[in-house]
């Protein structure tokens, strides 16, 4: 059986735009999701998750929509082409394109979307990055609820004074609860719901740690991570 294959012809690997414009269509649910302060545009509610999650992943450092187009021949022989939905840069250095798809979806076009994947590979591989597949059964996992209510306090200012007070709260104790820190870091009601928003914004960025893969909670556990 004839396998595709990538076309040597294939654009010179530049990353710094899309390679292809998102349109804004009827057919298409378009939108776009601020991630390390830039707008990434998405085609579909469930890219629009996927950028949320990478919004919420410390370890990711940049993001491309439609980053490279791909020329390939196909099993039948047709010369195709194919953009991958994102282009991640992890703060480690590595970098992955993403296809994002709903299962069914891959179970219904799986012989067109095979040949688009092993051309995606090949490709990735040529270049020294990653590929890889993702579906809504990890996009929406258990903890995505989380982290769509902790991306609301994600680009909220700083506050200092009353963070550190929090901190300190929760570090005496080693472990503690988002209610328990606040009425052992503040002495009175106003300051205790003041002090709400800063400590979510605290969880959301990683500097309070707690178990996403709960509901969150005034009684969640939570601890401080180490300075």
């Amino acid at each position: 059986m004839r396998l595709p294959h990538v076309l040597p012809e294939k654009m010179g690997l530049d990353l710094r735009l899309p390679a292809r414009i998102i349109p804004m269509g009827r057919r298409s649910v378009t939108g776009r999701v601020i991630v390390r302060g830039k707008a990434i545009g998405c085609e579909s509610n469930l890219e629009h998750d996927f950028l949320v999650r990478l919004a919420m992943d410390p370890t990711v450092a940049d993001v491309l929509e439609q980053p490279v187009t791909i020329p390939y021949v196909d099993m039948k022989g047709r010369r195709s082409r194919y953009t991958p939905d994102f282009l991640v840069r992890y703060v480690c250095g590595r970098q992955t394109l993403w296809e994002v798809k709903f299962a069914d979806e891959i179970k219904t076009e799986r012989k067109r979307l095979k040949a688009r994947l092993i051309a995606g590979r090949s490709f990735a591989a040529e270049h020294g990055l990653r590929f890889r597949l993702t579906t809504e059964r990890l996009i929406r996992g258990l903890d995505f609820k989380n982290l769509t209510f902790l991306r609301g306090f994600l680009e909220n200012h700083e506050q200092p004074v009353v963070e550190s007070a929090i901190l300190n709260a929760i570090r005496r104790e080693g472990t503690s609860t988002p209610r328990q820190a606040i009425d052992a870091a503040f002495s009175n009601d106003a300051d205790r719901r003041a002090a709400i928003a800063p400590l979510w914004r605290l969880v959301a960025n990683g500097i309070v740690i707690a178990d996403l893969m709960h509901p969150l909670t005034m009684t969640s556990q939570i601890s401080a991570r180490d300075p």
